[in-house]
């Protein structure tokens, strides 16, 4: 699963930094033929989809690239992630985990002038515009996964 393929990974390489907030990033870069051997084609497809079905004007039919990176939270690792928001298009992040099996660790956002907490279930995907100011909450116990693609249209970096 991916949850092993990231705790794997994570026993072997740890140390990079993250550029959001400069703490350890807990996190495994992945190329998108490595996905579609972890998860399948269909899988890939799907994810891929998302963005377009957002009632946006302006979407995309094509993205430049998609960057993607397994995450690994966990009080004494990777606690938390500060509010931001992140320079692509849309952002596409999956929980490998429900909520129910760690304690802390809630996606959260800013929408409807408040900020809110996402409740997911292991595989429920959210789709948002990078613009979309948003955080996880910190880790009490458990460990917490996702999947997160990265939509960089033709006119961003």
């Amino acid at each position: 699963t991916l949850r092993d393929f990231v705790s794997n990974q994570m026993a072997v390489d740890n140390n990079a930094m993250d550029d959001v907030d400069g703490c350890p990033d807990f996190q495994v870069n992945l190329s998108e033929s490595k996905l579609r051997a972890l998860v399948g084609h269909d899988v890939v497809d799907r994810l891929y989809s998302l963005p377009k079905q957002l009632d946006v004007d302006g979407v995309p039919q094509r993205f430049e690239r998609v960057g993607m990176f397994l995450r690994m939270y966990e009080p004494h690792t990777r606690p938390w992630m500060q509010f931001h928001v992140d320079a692509n298009r849309y952002t596409v992040n999956v929980a490998l985990n429900s909520d129910d099996e760690f304690e802390g660790g809630r996606l959260m956002s800013v929408f409807d002038h408040k900020v809110q907490r996402i409740v997911r279930a292991e595989g429920d995907a959210t789709c948002h515009a990078g613009s979309v100011a948003h955080a996880v909450s910190s880790m009490i116990s458990g460990t917490r996964y996702s999947l997160i693609l990265f939509f960089h249209a033709e006119d961003q970096p």
